[in-house]
């Protein structure tokens, strides 16, 4: 649709509108101007009389308030009628019509212009009168104008509205003077055009030519269309554009392919040069190398082959037609011809808070990019994911973001320029944890409760069951699970250095009191008292964390002697110490093997004797395994550490050096009618020991 005032138009309306503009342009009506963001005004330029309606052309509005046109409002009335009616207009597209009027009779029509802001001033008022009912058609659309070498191609759309009878032809009309003159195009001595198209030839390139159509029926040759269509036929005698390039590796083979180029005159074929260097190598030589000189004009694609694996190439090409050769497209993205690369050898290991890292040995000198995935909890594979900055040299990469402590399988692969090669082993890991290491541990060891009232005894210390009652003593285990307090005396020691330790508690710290190696209870410090009566004694209100009670059934809870005699085997008080069913994170994110309970399988584990060590095993699921403690043993090859762990689950036992992982060994207890042990078990164990390795701590 016209979006401009053409320049013929100007002229044919120059005396019907010079009173108009001469007015528009001395006065300029309110709110021309951008004001709260609105558009400024919009004039009507052309309203085309139709019998029973208008199409209405506008000028735009000179500044859209700062935002972009939503619309127009279009709006008519009759002559004289004192209410104006909205033509349903929507859009921002030329022209608006007016459809549904009387014949012969005299319409006023304002527009105006829309943003997100609102409307616009309304123009000023424009009137014409519909056609008489003539029984002659409407005029047609403005025909579309398409510019050749000494031609006009010009196409148009019937009118809707074709009168008392059918069109039988159309006259197109044309200048190339202004409008000062007018010929008919009549091809082949025709009056009527049949069709909605023509050529109008014998033009002179670079003058605009102004065309009008008009529909002929029964009754005679309507109204031409309007405004005036223009334009300048032009010589298209010019040589092609630079093409697009586009290159797919094949089996030691690249294919280049390119767009079809639409250029007059028409390709008549093109030039293929490339530059290869070598895939070390950086700076591409500065000349080209002709590689086809006469390739088919009705070509798209050049297969280049028998290249060599260890170079990349890249090309460039042009077009040629009768007016000369056309510019040489940019060069292209340099690509090889490789064949895919190989399967390759993947390995993973936990890393710290939610990461795996993955490693590999280096890939193919032309690999391009490597990429992972992992086998999502679901059970489903998911996406592949691209590392960043990845190439030949690439050998790791941390896979971060994953759940922690949760167990994943991996595969990884490798690009070059000829396709992805295969998907490597899968492997697995866990993801690390955050580290959590417990600081300022301290183990305070007794061998029997304090005896009740204020008999306190060097190294001893009392389970209070009320608040604030020093004269009350816990006895049984199922006392000290409920007790509300906490007294820690030593007076056997240095009070100084006991008050400092005692100072050092504070709200929040945790106290685990064992009474045997799996029967524990764990305290959190609510609130911290001094006794009322010494300040060697120190009262902490606790709550209980969680407790172990070994299996015990109530009556022996309740029992005092059978609590003595697992208390005289082993007791001990651990402050700031993990509870003992919580794992304990070294910096790296593994965890790290406990020394009093048993750990649950299905995790990492590093191995400790006092310290943590290098060593570390992988526990399968269904195991539970503890530390049971460890020997020196005496060789003729040497003196190495030997240590010991028990298999809470099968009862079986594990051996092996835990600082360098040598030597491992284990044995499965056999059931009563076994002959051997459950293969299940065994199977366990194997891959345990198949999962020892050595890893340094950070």
């Amino acid at each position: 649709m016209l979006r401009r005032v053409p320049r013929l138009q100007t002229v044919l309306l120059a005396c019907a509108v010079l009173v108009g503009l001469a007015a528009w342009f001395w006065w300029t009506p309110p709110g021309a101007a951008a004001q709260d963001g609105l558009p400024t005004q919009a004039a009507v330029h052309t309203i085309t009389g139709l019998h029973q309606g208008l199409r209405v052309y506008w000028y735009e509005p000179n500044e859209d308030g700062g935002s972009p046109l939503t619309g127009y409002d279009v709006h008519y009335r009759a002559s004289g009628a004192p209410n104006w009616t909205d033509a349903g207009y929507t859009g921002l597209s030329q022209p608006g019509v007016i459809s549904g009027l009387l014949f012969d009779t005299i319409y006023e029509v304002r527009i105006r212009a829309r943003n997100v802001n609102g409307a616009g001033p309304w123009s000023t008022i424009e009137s014409r009168r519909t056609l008489t009912n003539d029984g002659r058609p409407d005029p047609p659309w403005p025909p579309t104008l398409e510019p050749g070498d000494g031609r006009i191609e010009v196409s148009w759309a019937a009118p809707a509205y074709t009168g008392s009878s059918a069109i039988t032809g159309y006259r197109v009309r044309y200048t190339t003077d202004d409008a000062a003159t007018w010929r008919s195009w009549a091809p082949a001595g025709d009056r009527l055009i049949s069709g909605t198209t023509a050529t109008i030839s014998g033009l002179d390139n670079g003058v605009d030519v102004g065309v009008v159509v008009s529909a002929v029926n029964g009754r005679g040759q309507g109204r031409n269309s309007s405004p005036i269509a223009e334009a300048a036929p032009v010589q298209a005698l010019s040589p092609p554009p630079a093409p697009l390039l586009r290159v797919m590796p094949l089996s030691r083979a690249l294919q280049v392919s390119w767009s079809e180029i639409s250029v007059q005159p028409p390709v008549a074929s093109y030039e293929l040069e490339y530059q290869s260097i070598g895939w070390k190598e950086s700076n591409w030589p500065g000349a080209w190398t002709r590689l086809d000189d006469d390739i088919a004009a009705d070509a798209s694609a050049y297969t280049h082959d028998e290249l060599s694996p260890d170079r990349s190439y890249r090309y460039r090409l042009r077009a040629r037609n009768s007016a000369g050769a056309g510019a040489w497209s940019g060069a292209s993205p340099e690509a090889g011809a490789q064949p895919q690369p190989g399967k390759p050898a993947l390995r993973a290991q936990t890393a710290a808070s939610g990461s795996v890292k993955l490693s590999w040995t280096s890939g193919p000198a032309s690999a391009t990019l490597w990429e992972y995935r992992w086998l999502r909890e679901d059970g489903v594979w998911g996406f592949w994911t691209r590392i960043v900055g990845s190439d030949a040299e690439t050998t790791e990469h941390v896979a971060s973001g994953l759940t922690e402590d949760a167990r994943y399988d991996f595969i990884l692969r490798v690009h070059n320029a000829a396709g992805i090669g295969p998907a490597s082993n899968v492997v697995s890991a866990v993801a690390g944890m955050t580290p959590t290491v417990p600081s300022d541990r301290e183990t305070l060891y007794y061998d029997r409760h304090a005896s009740p009232g204020d008999d306190i005894v060097a190294g001893r210390y009392a389970f209070l069951t009320k608040h604030n009652d020093l004269s009350s003593v816990a006895t049984t285990l199922a006392q000290v699970s409920s007790a509300a307090a906490l007294l820690l005396h030593n007076v056997g020691q240095d009070s100084q250095d006991y008050n400092s330790a005692l100072a050092a508690v504070q709200v929040g710290d945790r106290f685990t009191w064992y009474m045997a190696v799996d029967c524990w209870v764990s305290y959190s410090v609510t609130e911290k008292l001094s006794h009322q009566s010494t300040t060697t004694l120190i009262v902490s209100h606790v709550q209980t964390d969680a407790a172990a009670t070994c299996g015990l059934t109530p009556e022996q809870q309740q029992d005092p002697s059978y609590f003595t005699r697992l208390r005289d085997r082993f007791a001990a008080l651990q402050w700031n110490q993990l509870l003992p069913n919580e794992p304990e994170i070294g910096p790296d994110g593994i965890r790290i093997l406990l020394t009093r309970v048993a750990v649950e399988g299905g995790h990492t584990y590093r191995l400790r004797v006092g310290e943590p060590t290098d060593v570390l095993i992988d526990i399968p699921v269904g195991m539970r395994l503890k530390y049971t403690g460890y020997a020196m043993a005496f060789t003729r090859s040497g003196t190495f550490l030997y240590a010991n762990y028990i298999d809470v689950a099968s009862g079986g036992f594990l051996g092996l050096d835990p600082v360098s992982g040598d030597d491992p060994s284990y044995f499965v207890p056999l059931a009563a009618g076994q002959l051997q042990p459950s293969p299940e078990a065994r199977s366990r164990f194997e891959a345990l020991i198949d999962s020892i390795r050595t890893v340094p701590l950070p």
